[in-house]
Order: structure tokens, then C-alpha cells, then sequence
């Protein structure tokens, strides 16, 4: 048995001991949150630079075919789009993307609308080179099945690779999905997209149908959120206002009112907002201020980016029109 040798001793006393583990707890404490915000802050800036990259994709997209593409909301807007950009398509293709949309050409939801997530999926992910056959072509977003369109997975020509974060489940509707006027969105066929790591799709509004008149029932305020029976698990993610003020209105006028935003729910996977169920609230950028346009009314809430879903489910949205977060550009 080993002996201490006079005048030496082997191991800690107990207040040895207890200052050691104060010290790594005192450590522990300041390193874990330095850590964790280190972590948030690179996930933010991954998230930020995706976004980047796919306002970068719809630039290109409009020097490519002279037109932003729409974010189809309106049929009348995706028609005309589709004439412009591929004069000598023949009719049939845009009879073979109403039929992958799911519409049913009638009520509020006409036959050939696609939600917010699955407009950006379509028009970046690469057509056909046959003029004719954009869609259902060599390489385009559809190949014909038994006299039906099915996804094509192997498009070509892509604008922006969306790769894994592509869902192709075909009833994202009882996931994701939209409203528009109170109708749910059909079940079809077309794909959405997530940035990596999230669940909640990337949502992409075209300025021309920020907001638009409906037939026989008037303004239409856009919106992305869930319409199934999951009580708005991700929010509402609708298009932002800044504080500019239009001359001929009076009314605050939209971030990038002549373009597009594109609006990721952030690592919280909640866009936040008003549920077109409840009233049509928008908000400004970058007071974070609610501007009630809908009935019933909603009472202002009382803190910047409120929601019906909780206080800061907004603040870690990510848009093209923001340094970083919603949080991060708010003003004073």
C-alpha cells in the first residue's frame, strides 16, 4: 500500500475540489451561451444566404424570360406570363398545368392556382427546350402518364437547384397549403421547397398580386399559410409594407413594391402573422407596426410583430429585403 511520503501529500482537499468545480461551472456558463448564439447567428446567416440565392435565381429568371415570374395566386397573371415567356408554346400546355394544379375552375380557387411555395418550385426548376413543349417536353416539369401530368424529377435546365429540399409529396395541401378567400387549396401534383434544416416551405409573393381584386367579391390580401385542420401550425406569412407612403393613396406602399419578396419562417419554422380566418393584418418593415385591413377587426398589438400565433414568431423571419432577421432590422 503506497504510503504519503512526510511532507507531501497525493489528491485535492475538499475545498480544493470545490473551487475546481466552481470554476468549470462559472466557465460552463459563460462558454454554453456563447456557443448557442454562436450557433443561432450561423444558422441565420445560412438561411440568409439561401434566400439571397433564390432572389438571385428570380433576377436571373426575369433576364431569361423578361418577366418576374408570378407567384400564382391569379390564373389571369400565370397565363399571361406563360404566353410572354413561351410565345410558341402550343394551348395544351397550359391545359396540362391547370390539370396539375388541382383547381377546380370555379368558387374562390380557379382552376390553375399554385400556392406561394410551389410558384417558386415551378419557375426556377429548369423547362423544356422544345419551344412548343415547355412543360411537358424533354427535361420539363411534367411527363404525361396514362393521359395525366405526373412531376418530372429529372428537370432540366434549372434556374436554381433546389435538390433535397424539394417535397414531392403530392397532398402537401394537408401540411402546407393556403386559403384563398376562405377556400382550401385542392390536392395536386406540384412540389414545394424548404431551406435546409426547416420544415416550413420558403414562400414567394410577385408584387402584381401582392394584393388584387376578385371578381363579385373584391381585395384579395396574398397569403401563404396552412389550411388544414392543424390550426395554423405555421402562421401566415402575407407581404410586408414599408413605411413609405404612396402620393395618390396615402397608403403605406410595399417592400419592393415593383418586384418580389421571398419569406422564410425562420428557425422557430413559424412565420407568425394573422390567419386569414381571424382578419387581414399586415405589418411594416422595419417598425414591425400591424396595419389592420380586414373585418373583423383586430385590436393593435402591443408589441412589434405580434400575431395570433405568440410575440416572436416573426422576429427570425428571413426575407430578400432584410440584412439578416425581421429582429435584426427593426428600428428604434
Amino acid at each position: 500500500m503506497r504510503k504519503a511520503i512526510k511532507g507531501h501529500r497525493y489528491g485535492f482537499t475538499l475545498v480544493e475540489l470545490l473551487v475546481t468545480i466552481t470554476i468549470i461551472g462559472i466557465l460552463m456558463a459563460i462558454a454554453v451561451p456563447t456557443a448557442y448564439s454562436a450557433y443561432v447567428r450561423a444558422k441565420k446567416g445560412a438561411m440568409k444566404i439561401e434566400v439571397t440565392n433564390l432572389a438571385t435565381a428570380v433576377e436571373q429568371y426575369k433576364q431569361k424570360y423578361g418577366d418576374y415570374p408570378p407567384d400564382g395566386s391569379s390564373w389571369d397573371v400565370v397565363a399571361r406570363h406563360i404566353r410572354k415567356a413561351f410565345p410558341r408554346a402550343v394551348a395544351s400546355e397550359l391545359t396540362v398545368l391547370q390539370a396539375a394544379c388541382g383547381g377546380t375552375g370555379s368558387g374562390t380557387f380557379p382552376l390553375g392556382v399554385m400556392n406561394r411555395a410551389e410558384a417558386l418550385v415551378f419557375f426556377l426548376g429548369g423547362f423544356s427546350t422544345d419551344p412548343q413543349h415547355p412543360f411537358t417536353g424533354p427535361g420539363g416539369p411534367f411527363v404525361i402518364v396514362a393521359g395525366s401530368p405526373v412531376y418530372n424529377t429529372d428537370r432540366e435546365n434549372a434556374i436554381y437547384d433546389f435538390g433535397s429540399t424539394l417535397l414531392l409529396d403530392t397532398v402537401d395541401e394537408t401540411a402546407f397549403g393556403m386559403t384563398v378567400l376562405g377556400a382550401a387549396e385542392p390536392a395536386d401534383i406540384m412540389p414545394v421547397s424548404r431551406l435546409k434544416g426547416l420544415t416550413v416551405p420558403t414562400a414567394y409573393f410577385d408584387s402584381r398580386t401582392y394584393v388584387f381584386d376578385v371578381p363579385s367579391v373584391g381585395p384579395f390580401f396574398n397569403n401563404y399559410e396552412n389550411s388544414s385542420a392543424s390550426a395554423l401550425a405555421f402562421g401566415t406569412a402575407r407581404p410586408y409594407l414599408s413605411t413609405t407612403t404612396s402620393t395618390s393613396t396615402g397608403g403605406y406602399k410595399y417592400q419592393n413594391d415593383k418586384t418580389f419578396q421571398i419569406v422564410c419562417a425562420g428557425l422557430d419554422n413559424r412565420f407568425g402573422g394573422y390567419s386569414s380566418t381571424v382578419a387581414t393584418v399586415l405589418f411594416i418593415f422595419p417598425t414591425g407596426q400591424p396595419v389592420v385591413v380586414g373585418s373583423p377587426p383586430v385590436p393593435p398589438p402591443s408589441a412589434r410583430y405580434n400575431s395570433s400565433q405568440d410575440l416572436s414568431a416573426q422576429f427570425d423571419n428571413v426575407t430578400n429585403f432584410t440584412e439578416a432577421t425581421l429582429e435584426d432590422g427593426l428600428s428604434n
